[in-house]
């Protein structure tokens, strides 16, 4: 299996490149408001409410039941509970002309192809450089119990749903919900979006995130299969990052193909051409 990653060409793309890395997004920074949104509910008798409030913010003597809510909703734990995650999105698609128009600069960008870790069929990943990612992402083995012999740097990849009837995912309940519930609830939330994105065929990794933590993970290089170029990617581009993957990936012993995308002259299509390196 592989997925892709469609990309701009401009500095940020290649220090990605030239420095093999990959950043995650945290829900605020999506071009979507609609795409991970975590809601809350705060339906329960007023006697637990109230309840809640002193348990866990020490917070007595409310009366007003409306009061106790709106301080809730303002708590700071509550408020930015959809910015404790981070993602990283791919596509299972490499020839999607929606998909080169929207996130590759109308065809004159790039993809990166990446091959997909997968032992068993439930369970697939992308494999990073473990010293650039925080330790506690890198328990895989443990957190399932067992030997399962993935590499360190190995981090998840799931599918994303697409709600036929798009009905939105099941919100939290502060109340009530406890902490294993919370988290299936918002795994949901993170891997479901409307249907209109169905063309996207989106795979992601999602993880939690810690304010001021690093969100660039270096990904291992032997995984970077190839690159493809879009089909208004201009000459100049093409050079650029042809000389990158020679001097970052060929001369270092990594076999990295090079592909530029054409026009299909029968059908409204794309076809891939395989390009030398130099």
């Amino acid at each position: 299996m592989y997925v892709y990653k469609y990309r701009p060409i401009n500095e940020h793309t290649l220090s990605a490149l030239i420095n093999n890395e990959l950043k995650f997004s945290q829900p605020k920074e999506l071009n979507d408001p609609f795409d991970s949104q975590l809601k809350l509910t705060f339906k329960s008798d007023d006697h637990d409410i109230l309840k809640y409030l002193e348990k866990h913010y020490e917070i007595k003597n409310i009366s007003n039941i409306e009061k106790a809510i709106s301080i809730l909703k303002d708590a700071p734990d509550l408020r930015e509970i959809k910015d404790e995650y981070m993602l990283l999105a791919f596509s299972v698609l490499h020839n999607n002309i929606l998909l080169w128009s929207h996130y590759a600069n109308e065809h004159k960008g790039l993809c990166m192809k990446f091959k997909v870790f997968e032992k068993r069929a439930e369970m697939k990943g992308i494999v990073f450089n473990p010293n650039s990612i925080p330790e506690r992402y890198r328990t895989i083995n443990k957190r399932y119990g067992i030997n399962l012999n993935y590499p360190e740097g190995f981090l998840e990849i799931k599918k994303v749903k697409y709600p036929v009837d798009n009905e939105k995912p099941e919100p939290i309940n502060v109340i009530y919900d406890k902490k294993d519930v919370r988290l299936e609830k918002a795994e949901n939330s993170l891997f479901c979006k409307h249907k209109c994105c169905k063309y996207e065929k989106e795979y992601r990794i999602v993880l939690p995130y810690k304010i001021d933590q690093n969100k660039i993970f270096k990904f291992n290089k032997e995984y970077l299969d190839s690159i493809l170029f879009g089909l208004n990617c201009s000459d100049t581009n093409v050079e650029i990052v042809k000389l990158i993957i020679k001097t970052k990936y060929i001369d270092q012993g990594y076999n990295v193909k090079l592909y530029k995308a054409l026009e299909d002259e029968k059908k409204y299509a794309l076809k891939f051409k395989k390009i030398k390196i130099l």
